[in-house]
């Protein structure tokens, strides 16, 4: 959980032998013939946003994009898990608490408990091993998020 609020969860897996690295700039990232998964993997900090009008083509390119990180996985890559954003509203919960919430109500499983008494979804994150793909922001949620960053960072 620690590492979610931290923005430490669903750091990019480090490019792997025979891929080119990290992208030392954004014109690195536009490379002709990188897959949306190849891109996302090259970027440091592990995080994309994608935007497009309504029905552009995001879900479908969302969905794809978890399939590729999913088919050249590794033991020790992040697992994707998409996660809808629909129903959040940035003035009653934290993104953190949101996204914790969401993820035991979409993925029941996740709260059985293992070591030391912990949730499994507290494990995951705590080891840094689900990589969660948020999709479904809306216009008036990214505004929202905008404003509450520009703020925090005036102060």
């Amino acid at each position: 959980m620690e590492r979610l609020a931290r923005g430490e969860v669903g750091r990019a897996p480090a490019p792997r032998d025979g891929e080119r690295g990290w992208a030392r700039s954004p014109a690195e990232l536009v490379a002709p013939g990188l897959s949306l998964a190849e891109t996302f993997r090259r970027i440091p900090t592990g995080r994309l946003v994608l935007l497009g009008e309504a029905g552009a083509g995001k879900t479908t390119l969302v969905i794809g994009f978890v399939l590729a990180l999913l088919a050249k996985r590794r033991d020790s890559d992040p697992v994707p898990v998409v996660v809808t954003a629909h129903g959040w509203q940035p003035s009653d919960q934290t993104f953190v608490e949101w996204m914790r919430d969401r993820l035991y109500r979409d993925y029941p499983f996740l709260s059985i408990k293992t070591e030391g008494d912990a949730a499994r979804l507290d494990v995951l994150l705590d080891k840094g091993l689900l990589l969660p793909v948020v999709d479904g922001w809306t216009s008036w949620v990214i505004a929202d998020v905008r404003t509450r960053s520009e703020s925090s960072m005036s102060t």
